[in-house]
């Protein structure tokens, strides 16, 4: 098993996360240059919403075969979830 992935195989699996990125700005009706979901979502550190997006879905499916795994709708779930879950830990 290689360990290794090819700069060719980074650059594609980073573009299919970007495109996941902008379907969920799209479908949520997220602002990506507001910085709502910065502490939701991201590191605390991230400058918008679309970089808090990359960086919860980075750390959600971490590797393309986990992506492959996941419709359009259940990644969609998933963000509202975790945002449910986050807004009521944080209004108690």
């Amino acid at each position: 098993m290689n360990f290794f992935i090819s700069l060719q195989e980074r650059k594609r699996f980073a573009h299919r996360m970007q495109n996941v990125v902008e379907m969920l700005l799209s479908s949520l009706n997220i602002d990506p240059s507001g910085r709502q979901l910065v502490m939701a979502c991201g590191s605390g550190d991230e400058p918008n919403n679309r970089e808090a997006l990359k960086f919860w879905l980075d750390k959600a499916l971490c590797c393309e075969s986990r992506l492959d795994a996941f419709t359009p709708e259940q990644i969609v779930h998933a963000l509202n979830t975790h945002l449910r879950r986050c807004i009521g830990y944080w209004s108690d």
